[in-house]
């Protein structure tokens, strides 16, 4: 098992400031992937219904009692705003400006500031909100840490990595360039697929989702989650040869890691975490 010391941190901290424009790019340009609702969900605040979203509109969710709190960055006219409130009935839009849903009642909202389209902000702000739903209102398949489970246990027809080529594609991993792993990794003849999170109130420090480690096409060496708690589940993936619970998240391990895999796991971590400057 990896031991935590700050020496690794130290490192990783190093290795992020060097690599600044590339984490950048993951974490504030790729269209990175929370659930998705179902257009009929009823999202609520207070027991009363809020808003209500288009179907399978992506949203961030967090798990409260009674089910889970849920957040998504929108765009809203400038006129619909009152201080720090939205009016009910207000138009909600997607951060290209297309339609995506209501309002119910008014709502409080976060993080005011310009739409990222520039010729979306003179009508337009982007605003963060909030209401509760309860899991019956999720997408079927729409949690990606379940989806990976379900298609692991799943008895397949051909070759793996057709199937999980399209898990990769629907929920939008990406590809980290070898030239930017650590030696670790690619000395073990590693490919790494990360997801990060969207909708938090600071898009530029969103931190990993999930780490997928591949060795090629042949099978999952290794999956990494920042955070198990996001599930109420715990989760049942076949064939585990190893698990670890680590300070940057919890690793399954189809294969037992040897020393230099496991220092790369850690290091490709750290190096996807929103450190504070």
């Amino acid at each position: 098992m990896v031991k935590f010391n700050m020496n690794h941190i130290f490192t990783s901290i190093q290795k992020i400031k060097t690599s600044l424009l590339f984490v950048s790019f993951i974490f504030s340009y790729s269209p990175l992937n929370g659930q998705w609702v179902h257009d009929w969900a009823n999202i609520t605040i207070d027991d009363l219904t809020a808003f209500q979203l288009n179907d399978s509109t992506e949203v961030r969710a967090k798990i409260i009692d009674g089910g889970y709190e849920i957040q998504k960055r929108v765009l809203v006219e400038k006129n619909s705003i009152s201080g720090n409130k939205l009016i009910g009935g207000s138009i909600l839009r997607n951060l290209q400006g297309e339609k995506i849903g209501k309002t119910h009642m008014d709502l409080t909202f976060k993080d005011q500031s310009a739409p990222p389209v520039r010729r979306l902000s003179k009508k337009y702000s982007a605003i963060i909100i909030h209401g509760n739903v309860t899991s019956s209102g999720f997408v079927r398949d729409s949690w990606p840490e379940k989806a990976l489970v379900k298609l692991l246990n799943k008895k397949r027809v051909g070759a793996f990595w057709v199937v999980f080529k399209k898990y990769l594609k629907k929920f939008q991993f990406q590809k980290i360039d070898k030239n930017k792993l650590p030696e670790e990794i690619i000395n073990s003849s590693l490919d790494v697929y990360v997801l990060a999170f969207k909708n938090y109130l600071n898009q530029n420090k969103q931190g990993f989702r999930m780490i997928i480690f591949t060795r090629g096409n042949s099978f999952i060496q290794c999956v990494l989650l920042s955070d198990n708690n996001l599930i109420q589940n715990s989760l049942e993936f076949p064939k585990i040869k190893l698990f670890e619970r680590e300070p940057f998240g919890d690793l399954y391990h189809f294969s037992k890691p040897n020393r230099y895999q496991s220092e790369g796991f850690e290091l490709v971590a750290y190096d996807l975490l929103p450190f504070e400057e």
